[in-house]
């Protein structure tokens, strides 16, 4: 399982939520963000960039636009522009929660690892229970020395709300010899994701393999 694959999956949920914020601006402003929203709604992402960048140059501390044009820029595969619009937006709002993350997100696809596990840390300390800026931390604590450890912590909090992490622990625990952890981080995967997520297979095979492989 590797941490990149996890990692797409949350980019997805990034640009999924951010269309809830709301923002103190004109009228104007207000109505070529919705176009451009329900544009990026229906995957019109060059309409969406369109209305977006419309409503910060009417706006410029509309900092719910600045979050989605950054959203639309990930999805494009356009991570500096990402980025930018996304600090952007924190200019405007500091504790943005979702710029925070998406913000994250960005510079972990730069492989900007140490400004993104930074940003993750903001982003935790206005909201605590992000699963995916916990798995964002730790994909930064894993690409530097040392930071196995946290990461492996990190991991274990994400997979309260991602399935998936919990196939990602079981890596780093076989990894470091603890078989025994690694195999109930696999059971409880089993337990928890939908009957048909494409994991299950290759889960139980590998399950099966290492309790063939225990010590009698």
């Amino acid at each position: 399982m590797k941490i990149s694959i996890l990692l797409m999956a949350l980019g997805v949920l990034a640009a999924a939520r951010v269309f809830a914020q709301v923002s103190p601006a004109p009228a104007a402003a207000w109505k070529v963000y919705d176009k451009g929203r329900i544009a990026a709604a229906r995957g019109n992402r060059g309409e969406a960039l369109k209305y977006l960048r419309e409503a910060v140059a009417l706006h410029p501390d509309f900092a719910a636009a600045y979050n989605d044009l950054g959203a639309v820029y990930l999805a494009e595969g356009e991570f500096s522009l990402a980025a930018e619009s996304f600090q952007q937006a924190l200019v405007v709002a500091p504790t943005h929660r979702l710029a925070l993350a998406n913000l994250s997100l960005a510079l972990i696809r730069m492989n900007r690892y140490r400004e993104a596990g930074e940003v993750a840390r903001r982003g935790l300390d206005v909201d605590p229970d992000h699963a995916g800026l916990h798995l964002i931390l730790a994909a930064s604590l894993m690409a530097q020395p040392g930071g196995t450890g946290e990461a492996l912590e990190q991991i274990e909090r994400a997979s309260t709300q991602i399935p998936k992490a919990h196939l990602l622990a079981a890596d780093l625990l076989l990894k470091a010899g603890r078989r025994e952890e690694a195999m109930r981080h696999l059971e409880e995967y089993l337990r928890i994701a939908a009957p048909r997520d494409a994991g299950r297979a290759g889960t139980e095979a590998r399950l099966a393999q290492l309790r063939r492989e225990q010590p009698h």
